[in-house]
């Protein structure tokens, strides 16, 4: 499974306390309703996902948080707040959590936290795509401090670059607003470590 994708962009003051960070890609986790827009393996009651296989995957992703042990955690493919309730379920330890996803896409991305959640948004990353995966942005209150958590999950190689350059121009023009204030990037940007420049 991918997870612990994990990129520190800035960080000004300076916390009197410790907390851990991760990421975690949990493959499309979905729910056992019909929304019409899951993918064919995930049609809910079929014989390749139905309450067995959700309960081992959800049992798999609960042992994995276990062990990352972070303080707050962004997930990504996660379909629902269903979902989502269920890892909490498993995993009472994050007390607060924000979830986002467009009507129309398959999965969404989300974020659990020890800490307080202050506030919430999306980043609109291609408003002419329904189906486009926004980026989730949270503001999190640590030791009194302001933190940003921007949680994403890009489009994978098999599409354009200029799909994926869109991505990254919106979260640059977020972070340009954002007056030197301390913020995290996390998720999985479908990067490979050894990324070298790419002419569109």
């Amino acid at each position: 499974m991918k997870y612990l994708i994990l990129i520190l962009i800035y960080i000004q003051q300076l916390y009197s306390l410790d907390f851990k960070v991760a990421s975690y890609n949990v493959e499309n986790f979905f729910d056992l309703h019909y929304d019409k827009t899951e993918y064919k393996k995930f049609i809910p009651h079929s014989k390749t996902w139905n309450k067995n296989s959700f309960k081992n995957k959800l049992q798999n992703i609960t042992q994995t948080i276990k062990d990352l042990d972070a303080d707050i955690l962004a997930l990504q493919e996660i379909e629902s707040l269903k979902v989502l309730n269920a890892i909490i379920n498993k995993n009472p330890q994050y007390k607060y959590f924000s979830f986002l996803k467009n009507k129309d896409s398959a999965i969404g991305v989300a974020l659990l936290s020890k800490y307080k959640i202050v506030s919430s948004s999306p980043i609109v990353v291609d408003k002419y795509n329904k189906f486009s995966r926004d980026i989730l942005k949270v503001n999190l209150s640590i030791d009194n401090k302001s933190l940003i958590i921007y949680v994403n999950h890009w489009r994978s190689k098999r599409a354009p670059e200029s799909k994926r350059i869109k991505y990254a121009l919106a979260l640059k023009a977020e972070i340009d607003t954002q007056n030197n204030k301390d913020y995290i990037i996390l998720g999985d940007l479908n990067s490979n470590y050894n990324e070298n420049c790419i002419l569109i």
